[in-house]
């Protein structure tokens, strides 16, 4: 089920430990035994590595409690049980949710944190998401970064949303809205995988 909607980058750290970067495109709210497969297939790698540095970045399609605005009350069951998920996945497996301020992802007088991340044993800071760029009017959701405590280097998981063809892409970027793309070797100082 995941096969299609992740991707995983890891690299060894200088200390000699796993550093893993996982981008999700989650399963809609429409869609919940395929949301919650997803979920349970990440729990289950997550757990599996508790020593681990890990970022889950991506569309993970729930919002943190109280990030919905424009909706109307209250919630449809599918989408406050899908935004539920989200919290329950992050209890069981002892993630640490960090959502911008600002909604990622809207339409219409609807908006919502829907572009979020989940680390483990590495905290990010400075959540922040910029503003929906002109050239990229086809896509629904803004362009979420964070700051990497540890080698004080932005990180920037440019996701576009799926375009006219069904295709997703999805980049690393190392500059604020995505001015420049940046290999996760040099992000982490790292030369080799």
């Amino acid at each position: 089920m995941v096969s299609g909607r992740s991707l995983a980058q890891s690299t060894t750290t200088k200390s000699g430990g796993k550093f893993v970067i996982i981008d999700l495109y989650q399963c809609t709210a429409a869609n919940p035994v395929e949301q919650q497969e997803v979920w349970d297939i990440i729990a289950a790698w997550v757990l599996k590595h508790p020593n681990s540095k890990i970022i889950l970045i991506g569309d993970l399609n729930s919002a943190p409690a109280g990030e919905r605005t424009g909706y109307s009350l209250p919630l449809s069951d599918s989408l406050r049980q899908a935004d539920a998920r989200l919290q329950d996945f992050c209890q069981d497996t002892g993630g640490d949710l960090t959502s911008s301020r600002c909604h990622s992802w809207r339409r219409g007088k609807q908006s919502a944190s829907l572009d979020n991340a989940v680390t483990w044993n590495y905290p990010l800071s400075q959540p922040q998401v910029c503003p929906f760029e002109a050239k990229h009017k086809q896509y629904d959701h803004g362009v979420l970064s964070f700051a990497l405590t540890t080698n004080a280097v932005e990180i920037l998981w440019k996701r576009k949303r799926t375009d006219h063809g069904g295709r997703s892409r999805s980049h690393f970027a190392g500059q604020p809205c995505g001015k420049a793309q940046v290999g996760l070797k040099r992000m982490t100082g790292q030369s080799k995988r």
